[in-house]
């Protein structure tokens, strides 16, 4: 068998043949690819009870997807998106919602979207949170963003 005749030449191509996903991301033009954000943003808010979405990552052109899939008629699959300002102690939120344990799926993680400079914003806070259990995880997705 020679290499790349069965195989998809790349992971994106992988997750795009995803009936799912192209139903979900693609409703109109039905393009053949996705850019790796929106696929990213997809398996995030299907893996996540809740989703921060900071100003600065919405700016970066983060969370489009996630809104438009909690807007979807298959909402329960989806996590719920919250709207985050970064500041100072802008990891503070996080470590409330993980510490209580308010999360509505256990199993199911927490998920933060920002950028490096929100990430050296929250790094203060990062040594408070607890150590990740399968009730308690937090996942930050943070872009190779250098300009901000």
């Amino acid at each position: 068998m020679s290499s790349g005749m069965s195989t998809p030449s790349s992971q994106a191509t992988t997750l795009v043949g995803s009936p799912n996903l192209r139903a979900t991301l693609d409703r109109e033009n039905r393009a053949t690819s996705l850019p790796s954000s929106a696929i990213l943003e997809y398996y995030s808010s299907k893996a996540s009870s809740a989703i921060f979405l900071y100003d600065l990552a919405r700016e970066a052109g983060l969370g489009n997807v996630v809104r438009t899939l909690r807007g979807t008629e298959s909402v329960q699959e989806h996590a719920v998106v919250f709207d985050i300002q970064s500041r100072a102690g802008a990891g503070l939120t996080l470590l409330g919602r993980i510490s209580e344990g308010t999360s509505s799926a256990a199993t199911k993680a927490l998920t933060a979207y920002t950028t490096p400079s929100g990430l050296a914003q929250m790094q203060p806070v990062l040594g408070l949170f607890p150590q990740p259990s399968s009730g308690s995880r937090l996942v930050l997705q943070i872009p190779t963003i250098t300009h901000w």
